[in-house]
């Protein structure tokens, strides 16, 4: 083999690796669709968040190397998109969150596709929470929500990672 065809052999191997990646966020994509059509038809809002925002905006599209799709949904409607995510999510979809399952890793709620780990693909959910106007009683509210947000993941990552999995040297 010289240079050239090895350079060919690696170049289609990339090529086929990103097509498969290609097709997993065409997935998160389905997934976005049905959340949008779920909300639409009950006049509830979200917001595209953190690189799906940016993707969004600068690319007109997913960032290329992103998997996933961010949302935001105002905390004072929480209880009403569980609600009707209970009700109209059509059959090929699910969600998980600490609210259904006490061992839920994360704390966003994920959308997600049949036949696929809600910890792979996915649209994540996070609630949009006011935070106080004094910086003092802010910074101990952020302290709070990061310890918990930690604290969560300690304890229920290993049920859904198992141990050979979670480092590789």
């Amino acid at each position: 083999m010289n240079n050239k065809e090895f350079r060919e052999e690696i170049k289609a191997y990339i090529d086929n690796c990103y097509d498969k990646f290609n097709s997993y966020q065409q997935i998160a994509k389905e997934i976005l669709i049905e959340f949008d059509r779920v909300c639409g038809i009950n006049q509830l809002d979200y917001y595209l968040a953190y690189g799906t925002l940016i993707g969004a905006i600068r690319d007109r599209n997913q960032i290329p190397w992103d998997y996933d799709i961010d949302t935001f949904v105002k905390i004072d409607d929480r209880e009403r998109l569980l609600s009707v995510l209970n009700k109209d999510l059509e059959y090929d979809f699910y969600y998980d969150y600490s609210d259904k399952n006490p061992t839920y890793p994360t704390s966003c709620l994920r959308i997600c596709k049949k036949g696929y780990s809600m910890m792979a693909l996915h649209v994540d959910v996070f609630f949009l929470i006011g935070t106080p106007n004094d910086e003092k009683k802010r910074a101990r509210f952020l302290d709070h929500i990061k310890k918990v947000i930690h604290l969560r993941t300690l304890k229920n990552i290993p049920l859904y990672i198992p141990q050979k999995d979670r480092f590789r040297s």
